[in-house]
């Protein structure tokens, strides 16, 4: 019980003594709520006053106090009005009904709010008020992991320092019986609130020392720092520590056999206690009057305090505190020679210790379980480090792959260079994917398909380059002749061949233009994480655009250019792959319909399916040609290599490319795509 009520001091009294401006008596507060305005510290002193009345176990005042503080604070706009009203909750949920899994939420949710609204002066504090209600639930992990964040902060200086987290620290170290250790966080939190000479903190501060003191045994030390923090208690009003001291330093004088003056101090604890309506000290001083006079052998005495301790006990339903009133209740009356009250309460007492027994095996089996569920999840940290480690060594080896690609268009001249450092950087990465999946053989099948898309990678760009020497490569040639010629031998260029030489350049250019830019619309849609992006397209203007593209070519053939489509006709799909699609289609029609020929496109939209055809008169395909049209081999020409995009184009519109031709009567392409 002695811990229980330390812990409760530090966890929620320290926090409440920060408000120096603001009164900590009962008395004082009761005054300060009915002179004062209603602003912020008014509402810094409610929030101490239900504090008062939680402890009182005055759960009715308390629950108002804290609805009081909610509205009041919206009203006012009061960033910390949440918080409050979380810790408050925290501390009922702890001290009323002994919920400590409750108090633990409210806590965090408390938590939450400092880090909300940066309440960096509530930090600390609440983190030592976390840490309390792990070290309650026998978590000392936990309790141990928030008592050193705050003591971190603190040691960083990005926050002031605080008494009560070294003093958390201790208490932890105090609950595994390490006393030694404790010892020098409870002097270092005394000399901090000795430097802001917090007599509050000094005196709860003694309270531990007194306690230690006397768990190792050194009961004159124990004794001087329980007396000063009394004084210290008594000086700044501080009743419910005032109790606490009196019943403590009653059990040093009841050690040593003082028993007048351990029953005047049990006494004095009683007579608070009743005063303040604590019933957890109450119970304490009724079952230390009750064993002091038991010890007297007054027993008939002793019986009136059990009876009451019992009592109470029951109401708080603790059962460590039930099972010492019923066992000090039995000896009682053994030795009164009533045995049949002796027997009972005897009886009761086996029955309360048996629970005990069965809750304290029931925790160290909860305790084993979270130890094993720990280690198992540390273990399953491990695999998934590995098996992530082994993914970005993956990703590693795509991502370097796909920037070869775009590599290979910028410098054609380094392809084989580059080939052989593809190759290498293959090996590499299948040797240290050979040795992770000695680790970890479930990922085989995951490299498997990794390098079964390495593989169709290097095949599609071997297939890509055939593609660039031979469509990039003719007019870049005709341009390096043209300006070697104009800059070595210009007298042989009259005007006319001039104008020649430009009007081929020129036409060459944008032939070179439009593959590269089918090369760079392909290349992008290769990459995993390459996406459509879908928006409304008016179409006589889009159409309008697609064939201006190809007027120049169309008029230089003498070629008519035929457009059928309604003039309000809208539809949803990705531009840029829809354009690459008819510029290819368009392109072929153009270079294969003689001279003087038609080319026709039309669109029209039927049950959100938009259909599109490219009519040509040109000669046609045969059945032999059209049965290789679409495989999947690049030739090495523009027209394949167009058609090969825009059928992969319309399949990632989620459409389909037919083509319908005779030889002699001209070719029809239709693209079907889904808006």
């Amino acid at each position: 019980m002695k811990y229980f009520v330390w812990l409760f001091f530090w966890c929620f009294g320290y926090s409440v003594s920060a408000q120096i401006s603001i009164p900590t008596s009962t008395d004082s507060l009761q005054w300060y709520l009915r002179t004062q305005p209603q602003d912020t510290s008014y509402i810094r002193a409610l929030r101490n006053y239900a504090f008062m009345q939680i402890i009182a176990h005055q759960s009715a005042i308390s629950d108002s106090l804290i609805q009081k503080i909610e509205e009041l604070g919206k009203k006012k706009k009061f960033i910390r009005t949440d918080f409050f009203v979380y810790s408050l909750k925290s501390a009922q949920a702890a001290y009323e009904k002994t919920d400590v899994k409750t108090a633990l939420s409210y806590a965090l949710k408390a938590m939450e709010e400092v880090e909300k609204h940066k309440l960096e002066d509530a930090r600390v504090g609440t983190l030592s008020n976390i840490s309390g209600q792990y070290q309650k639930l026998d978590d000392m992990q936990n309790a141990m992991k928030y008592a050193m964040q705050a003591v971190s902060l603190m040691e960083e200086k990005k926050s002031t320092p605080l008494a009560g987290v070294y003093a958390s620290v201790a208490n932890i170290l105090i609950s595994q019986k390490r006393f030694t250790e404790a010892l020098p966080y409870l002097l270092k939190g005394y000399h901090l609130d000795s430097l802001k000479n917090n007599a509050r903190g000094m005196a709860i501060l003694d309270s531990r020392l007194g306690m230690v003191y006397d768990e190792t045994g050194q009961r004159q030390l124990a004794m001087f720092h329980h007396k000063r923090g009394l004084k210290m208690a008594e000086d700044i009003k501080f009743e419910l520590l005032v109790a606490d001291f009196c019943n403590q330093i009653g059990v040093l004088y009841k050690k040593e056999e003082n028993y007048k003056q351990a029953e005047i101090f049990f006494q004095r604890a009683e007579t608070i206690s009743r005063k303040l309506n604590l019933k957890p000290f109450l119970k304490t001083s009724l079952q230390n009057l009750g064993e002091l006079y038991s010890a007297e052998q007054k027993f008939i005495q002793a019986l009136t305090y059990f009876k009451e301790a019992t009592e109470i006990a029951e109401e708080m339903n603790e059962l460590e505190a039930k099972y010492s009133a019923n066992h000090a209740l039995s000896v009682c009356y053994a030795n009164l020679k009533d045995y049949t009250n002796a027997y009972q309460f005897a009886r009761k007492a086996d029955l309360l210790k048996d629970t005990l027994h069965k809750l304290a095996a029931d925790a160290t089996t909860q305790e084993m379980l979270n130890k094993y569920q720990s280690e198992k999840k540390q273990q399953q940290i491990v695999l998934l480090e590995k098996e992530g480690e082994n993914k970005n060594l993956l990703l590693e080896n795509e991502k370097r792959n796909n920037y070869l690609l775009f590599g290979f268009l910028g410098f054609s001249l380094l392809v084989a260079g580059l080939l052989l450092r593809s190759y290498r950087i293959k090996q590499k990465g299948n040797k240290v994917l050979g040795e992770k999946n000695e680790e970890l053989l479930a990922l085989n099948e995951e490299l498997g398909l990794i390098n079964e898309r390495l593989d169709e990678a290097n095949r599609t760009k071997s297939k890509l380059f055939s593609v660039i020497s031979h469509d990039l490569r003719s007019p870049m040639s005709q341009l390096i002749t043209y300006l070697n010629l104009q800059k070595e031998n210009p007298e042989l260029l009259d005007k006319a061949t001039q104008a020649e030489f430009e009007q081929s350049l020129r036409e060459s250019s944008e032939s070179l233009l439009f593959t590269l830019e089918d090369l760079l619309s392909w290349s992008k849609s290769q990459m995993d994480h390459f996406s459509l992006f879908s928006e409304s397209i008016q179409a006589d203007i889009f159409f309008k655009e697609v064939l201006d593209f190809h007027q120049k070519s169309a008029a230089d053939k003498q070629i008519s250019l035929v457009a059928d489509f309604s003039e309000n006709l809208t539809f949803a799909t990705d531009p840029n792959f829809l354009k690459v699609i008819l510029r290819n289609l368009l392109a072929n029609a153009i270079k294969f319909t003689p001279r003087q020929g038609q080319v026709s496109l039309t669109a029209t939209i039927d049950t959100q399916i938009l259909k599109i055809q490219v009519i040509d008169t040109g000669k046609g395909i045969s059945e032999q040609q059209l049965a290789d049209l679409f495989n999947d081999n690049i030739t090495s020409s523009a027209s394949g290599w167009g058609l090969k995009i825009t059928k992969e184009f319309t399949e990632k519109l989620g459409g389909n490319l037919q083509v319908n031709s005779e030889l002699g009567k001209g070719t029809t392409f239709q693209v079907k795509i889904p808006v």
